[in-house]
């Protein structure tokens, strides 16, 4: 009997676990399913991996043209600040030169102080970080230089010469090398020609208006220069921290794919 009913038994159909639902691989992989269905898939991984990362470096070549663009190149050339303030106080110690030497009587006196509120206004403009378009900075700081050839005309004695060689630090700052030389070349031979009309040795006070503008001007470029390798020191390094967020990124979700392919097989 028991015999039989063992073989009985084991002639019959298995019963489902799911009414109506076939087999037990069906019902397997329908249970699968069912769990994976309320799990977010980010299949395919790829996609997602090169949607991201397209976007990451999007944003760091974003960042390297937002540096390399000519409002930038501008703002690279701006003054620093501890710079303007010797500036300032170099203006201020033009106008009590100017009124230490005394003033030349009638017009000329009345031109005098003209220059040098012109001068001052300029060399303001000249220092402003808000302005940067060269088509205003270069001539403001040719006028700036040419003020200086004008009080050094008045005031054969004073300080005039000074604003002139503030004008070629200006250009050497805050305008390109080749644009800066070509704008600074009249403004130092009007120096040279002002300061040789009165002098005993012409030949020598020339010498000595090219030695110091060239000093002036070169030591101006020698700090503009590393200025800008100093902001593209800072450039390289944004880059790099761009690249390098990129590439953990990629990782994240390289091994999030890797995940995803396990839990779909």
């Amino acid at each position: 009997m028991g015999k039989a009913g063992v073989a009985q038994g084991a002639g019959q159909p298995e019963e489902a676990p799911w009414p109506g639902t076939g087999s037990a691989d069906t019902v397997r992989r329908r249970r699968r399913d069912a769990f994976l269905s309320g799990i977010r898939k980010p299949w395919p991984p790829t996609a997602a991996l090169g949607g991201q990362a397209k976007a990451v470096a999007a944003d760091g070549v974003a960042a390297g043209a937002a540096a390399a663009e000519p409002g930038a190149e501008a703002r690279r050339r701006d003054v620093p600040s501890w710079l303007a303030q010797v500036g300032m106080f170099t203006m201020v110690g033009v106008g009590i030169g100017v009124a230490a030497e005394g003033l030349p009587a009638g017009m000329a006196g009345l031109a005098t102080v003209a220059l040098l509120i012109v001068a001052s206004a300029s060399w303001g403009v000249a220092l402003s970080g808000r302005v940067r378009d060269l088509r205003v900075l270069v001539p403001t700081l040719v006028g700036l230089g040419l003020c200086g050839v004008a009080l050094d005309l008045l005031q054969s004695d004073g300080p005039g010469f000074v604003v002139g060689y503030m004008a070629l630090s200006g250009l050497a700052l805050r305008a390109p090398r080749w644009l800066a030389l070509l704008a600074g070349a009249p403004v130092v031979f009007a120096v040279a020609v002002a300061d040789a009309r009165d002098s005993a040795n012409p030949a020598t006070a020339v010498l000595a208006v090219a030695l110091g503008a060239g000093f002036i001007f070169g030591t101006s470029a020698l700090a503009a220069f590393s200025r800008d390798a100093h902001h593209r020191a800072e450039a390289q390094l944004a880059r790099e921290a761009a690249i390098r967020d990129v590439r953990e990124q990629m990782a994240a979700m390289a091994e999030r794919s890797r995940l995803a392919r396990e839990l779909h097989d």
